[in-house]
């Protein structure tokens, strides 16, 4: 029953169920022997409830929100909110964790409710997600309970502190903050923040918050935070007229603008090894650049005098060297490692601009012999016995001849590419047990071999329509009269059938390039072996909805029937309506039988296509008739879907955002080109264009679903080294940030070599 898993394995939902049955007849036949007391014991086990809560940390003002509730054996559960503040919290006594919970539940709440949670009776945990109805600007606690008084004995208690704001805030590698609203991700101007301090107090244990700088947001929703060469423990007070957001997050950075002020040397240490023994030589070397302001360009440093540091493993100084870098701005020296210390990581600091270089300091022995299993040669069915051959050999080129041999054969199961389509899938379920199928010892030969013998058994749980394959894994320790011991190891593969197929398809294809398709038809060695195949495609229907990211897993059971959810919950997921398998079929628009090529092009006859999803499926059967098959699913997008044009107005796209690159590579006095679209009815982005030893840029741009972002960026001199732009944007609380890169080369520094 433990092996129940909601989706993929729920064949053995009701075994525990089963055992407490047999527990209890037990018990009552029984009731004073040792197996009937140890099957009460197990009832009581089985019988024990489980309760936890996850919610948003932050939800929007005054909407409905999800709490996902996690439960066993807790067919009822009550819930309060409580609303509190920072300063309530912070009164609480944390360190008494009796009395900490008592005060909770004194708290006086503003709502209490009871919820009847689905129940299938088999003692197995179960989730299912609870609308919260929405609640004013604050901050919260959730309590649930499975006792109706919240009682401290004999129940099950879960909290959760939440904050109800429409405040956001995001930041990035800079000091640069950005103040946003959370559902429409439009800047929030004139928002006032409070930074406060937070450091640890050591005499009282507790950490002390102290007000430090005020900042005021500007148009952009944008204010940035001052210079510090210290690390600050920092926490974030925001206000928007009556909305305020002050959460317990600290927000550390120790950040330094390299563009105003002194410009500091880099240096990059390097050591001979990564590992030495006590009282070897460490030889190292450095190379030290730094910044020319007026360029912006890296140079070597030459003359530059520094001390290197020598630190044990205790981070202790060893020893201490002064060098200075030569004219190409390089300088080296080496260390005798101490012995009779305590070994480990060991390091390398320059004491002027804190590099470092770790290495390792071991008592080790180089190895003499090394042992090598080879890979069975040929196919096998499962069921079959299978002979591996191993072999010691010295590194002088003698056999290694009676050594002990420890050898495991471990199975591990591995589904196709294909079966990971859906959520629950991906991977293949099971994809990480494994079960042992022999293990012993043996002597090697005069030949320094040795033999391991073993029955390719299957997985009986597993079903062989998915088509798993199993890995054998074999290894082996060999110790020699010496007392060495060396490992090696192999696996062999072993499957129901003994063909593979396998679609290599990009998940997004311009639709007028789709001519071909790349199929590749192989025995379990990944050889080639031609196959007579049938192809499929069929139209996929999509649901025509951006869906918000879920934060936990898919619950298994449901409350809410899915038109409720939906009318409540816009943009986020019910079930599994965002997997693209799960979507519903539509017209099927090739079926066509042909077989495969070595290089794997499969022509497909059809130059046209519509804009969509499609499933492909490839099926055919191995040389002993068992069939095998391969899914891809693939997304067609318009050869022009950047031009409105092209696209109707009343049929925007259905993702978040695209990015459309139609020339990622320049030269100077050319330029890049790429378009942006969304799906959302409008978004409000940040956009920063990064340079090769310039300061980024960065702008703002309002994009809405029926219009087009579109760039082109002219490429000066300075430019080459490369550019990247990225992005980011809020939307219905969540988001979203991704980016692009430019090609911009070094062209006018390539080495042309001619012979005289």
């Amino acid at each position: 029953g433990q092996q129940f898993m909601p989706y993929t394995k729920t064949e053995n939902q009701y075994e525990i169920k089963r055992a407490k049955e047999l527990c209890e007849a037990v018990a009552k036949k029984f009731p004073k022997s040792e197996g009937g007391i140890n099957c009460l014991n197990l009832i009581n086990i089985i019988n024990q409830p489980s309760l936890s809560i996850e919610t948003e940390k932050v939800n929007t003002i005054n909407d409905p929100f999800r709490t996902l509730v996690n439960y066993k054996n807790a067919p009822e559960v009550y819930f309060r909110i409580i609303k509190t503040s920072r300063e309530e919290i912070k009164k609480l006594d944390r360190r008494d964790y009796d009395k900490l919970w008592k005060d909770y539940v004194t708290m006086k709440p503003i709502k209490s409710w009871s919820l009847a949670l689905p129940d299938p009776k088999d003692h197995q945990q179960h989730s299912t997600e609870i609308k919260i109805d929405g609640l004013a600007n604050g901050v919260y606690f959730i309590l649930a309970s499975i006792d109706e008084n919240f009682s401290l004995t004999k129940n099950i208690l879960a909290k959760q502190l939440i904050y109800v704001s429409n405040i956001s805030y995001i930041h990035n590698n800079t000091q640069e903050y950005y103040v946003l609203h959370r559902n429409n991700g439009q800047p929030m101007a004139n928002t006032q923040v409070q930074v406060w301090e937070s450091k640890y107090n050591y005499q009282s244990g507790n950490y002390d918050e102290n007000k430090a700088e005020k900042y005021t947001s500007d148009k952009n929703g944008m204010f940035k935070m001052k210079d510090s060469k210290d690390y600050r423990n920092i926490l974030l007070q925001l206000k928007n007229n009556t909305d305020e957001l002050f959460m317990d997050d600290n927000d550390g950075y120790n950040t330094y603008n390299s563009y105003e002020g002194e410009i500091k040397p880099q240096v990059f240490l390097f050591t001979d090894r990564s590992i030495y023994r006590p009282g070897q030589t460490v030889y190292f070397k450095g190379i030290v650049i730094q910044k020319n302001k007026a360029t912006k360009k890296s140079e070597v440093l030459a003359n530059y005098k520094t001390k290197i540091l020598l630190r044990n493993a205790n981070y202790q100084k060893a020893a201490e060297l002064i060098v200075t870098t030569n004219e190409y701005g390089s300088y080296k020296g080496s260390f005798k490692l101490p012995e009779g210390v305590l070994n480990g990581q060991f390091s390398l600091l320059d004491s002027s601009t804190n590099s470092q270089q770790y290495f390792s300091v071991e008592e080790y022995k180089r190895p003499k012999f090394f042992v090598e299993v080879e890979k069975p040669k040929g196919t096998y069915r499962l069921n079959d016995s299978i002979k591996v051959t191993g072999t010691a050999k010295a590194y002088a080129g003698n056999n290694i001849d009676g050594a002990k041999v420890k050898y495991r054969v471990v199975r591990k199961v591995q589904y196709p590419i294909w079966w990971s389509w859906g959520y629950f899938k991906r991977g293949g379920y099971g994809q990480n047990e494994e079960m042992e199928i022999t293990n012993g010892e043996a002597i090697t030969d005069t030949k320094g071999e040795f033999k391991v013998t073993f029955k390719a058994l299957p997985d009986e749980s597993v079903d062989k329509k998915s088509q798993p394959t199993f890995y054998y894994e074999v290894s082996a320790d060999v110790t020699d009269i010496n007392g060495e011991t060396r490992s090696g190891s192999t696996s062999v593969a072993v499957a129901y059938q003994m063909l593979q197929l396998n679609i290599n398809m990009p998940e997004k294809i311009i639709a007028d390039s789709l001519k071909t398709l790349n199929i590749r038809s192989t025995n379990l060695n990944d050889i080639f072996e031609k196959a007579n195949i049938n192809v499929t495609i069929t139209k996929v229907k999509s649901p025509g909805k951006i869906f918000r990211e879920r934060y936990w897993d898919m619950p298994d059971q449901f409350i809410m029937s899915k038109d409720e959810y939906s009318n409540l919950f816009p943009y986020d997921i019910y079930k599994d309506e965002d997997q693209v398998s799960k979507w519903l079929l539509g017209d099927k628009t090739l079926d066509k039988t042909d077989s495969t090529k070595e290089q794997g092009n499969w022509e497909l006859g059809i130059r046209n296509w519509d804009a969509g999803w499609y499933k492909i499926v490839a099926v055919t059967k191995d040389k002993y008739g068992e069939e095998v098959k391969a899914e891809k699913y693939i997304q067609l997008i318009e050869s022009s879907p950047y031009d409105l044009s092209s696209r109707p107005l009343n049929k925007p796209i259905n993702e978040a955002i695209r990015i459309d690159v139609t020339k990622r590579n320049a030269e100077p006095g050319e330029q890049i080109n790429f378009n942006i679209t969304t799906g959302f009815k409008s978004i409000w982005m940040i956009r920063t264009f990064s340079l090769t030893n310039k300061k980024p840029i960065t702008t703002y741009e309002e994009i809405t679903n029926y219009s087009t972002s579109k760039n082109g960026i002219p490429v000066y001199e300075d430019y080459r080294g490369g550019m990247a732009v990225s992005y980011v944007f809020v939307q219905n609380n969540r988001v979203y940030k991704a980016g692009e890169s430019f090609d911009i080369p070094w062209s006018n520094k390539e080495l042309n070599i001619t012979y005289a």
